[in-house]
């Protein structure tokens, strides 16, 4: 305990100082970063990033291709397969841009809203539980968001 007040005691002696006026904030635990004001364009972004963002959504991709297909031969669940398509979409959102983007997202939408559906079915016949739908209404109330923030963003 001892160790911890002797580490502290330079930081608050510097905070507690009377050489410090209210116009400069003491070093170090006064100062606060400087705000960027917002861009109304998209961050420039290197083509390294880009090339980086595009081969992230293409593995993962391929990566869902081959869990729909361990799905339908029932080799994994229904929640790999829905994590996967997450997966992309969160891929799409992080690193593609513009058109590229908006479409990745509205592909996840509109799965999402015939997952939705099938839940809903299978809820009613009871194949799943009251969990399991919501998780989807809730990942389709992302995909929703991701959507709208797509549109409307730069």
């Amino acid at each position: 305990m001892k160790t911890r007040v002797l580490l502290l005691a330079p930081v608050l002696a510097a905070c507690a100082s009377p050489s410090q006026t209210a116009v400069t904030p003491c070093t170090p635990c006064q100062q606060t970063a400087p705000v960027a004001a917002p861009s109304a364009a998209q961050p420039a972004r290197s083509a390294k990033l880009d090339a980086l963002g595009q081969k992230r959504v293409e593995l993962l991709t391929r990566a869902l291709a081959m869990t729909e297909l361990l799905h339908e031969t029932g080799r994994t669940g229904l929640e790999e397969v829905m994590r996967a398509r997450r997966d992309v979409a969160v891929a799409a959102r992080e690193g593609l841009r513009d058109e590229n983007r908006r479409h990745a997202l509205v592909t996840y939408h509109d799965v999402m809203v015939k997952e939705v559906d099938a839940m809903k079915e299978r809820y009613e016949t009871g194949k799943v539980n009251e969990g399991d739908l919501r998780r989807a209404e809730a990942a389709l109330a992302e995909a929703e968001y991701w959507l709208a923030e797509a549109t409307e963003g730069p």
